[in-house]
């Protein structure tokens, strides 16, 4: 007798492998997909055209950077926002690639985590401006210079 089960897994497991290639090739072609979705029109007018980093400001103090009382608890926005904080030297020479960059009251990746700006620390929620964050505090603590650092984040943004 033909074992028709194990064909049928077969077809199974091919359907699924393209399934998941169909919802995450956009996402690697550079496609608006669900990351952008922080936006309310699900667009992020700024993505795909990053436009030049800011210096770093100098003496700039990172007081603006919310705080964990600001954070709700949130154990990992907590160690992301004291990270930030931490390196705010870098991350201030950073442009964000969410779409917010031209935004009045954005200078780089450094104000989507202070509170004081019409974009109200939107760093809280935006995977981008996280992701972002996360790349540049990992990089500088691997020893990397600011100008690696832009790099990688403009391959991976």
């Amino acid at each position: 007798m033909p074992r028709f089960d194990f064909l049928h897994r077969r077809h199974f497991l091919a359907a699924l492998g393209g399934a998941a290639v169909a919802i995450i090739a956009p996402r690697w072609l550079g496609a608006s997909g669900a990351s952008h979705l922080h936006h309310t029109d699900g667009h992020c007018p700024g993505h795909g055209h990053p436009g030049p980093h800011p210096e770093p400001r100098k003496d700039y103090k990172p007081e603006h950077v919310l705080t964990a009382d600001d954070l709700d608890g949130d154990e990992d926005l907590i160690a992301l926002f004291d990270s930030v904080r931490e390196h705010s030297t870098i991350v201030d020479g950073i442009r964000c690639h969410c779409g917010c960059a031209d935004s009045e009251g954005i200078y780089s990746l450094l104000s989507c985590y202070e509170g004081n700006n019409p974009m109200k620390a939107m760093s809280k929620w935006c995977p981008i401006c996280q992701g972002q964050g996360r790349l540049t505090v990992r990089l500088t603590k691997q020893g990397k210079s600011l100008d690696e650092i832009r790099k990688a984040i403009d391959v991976r943004y």
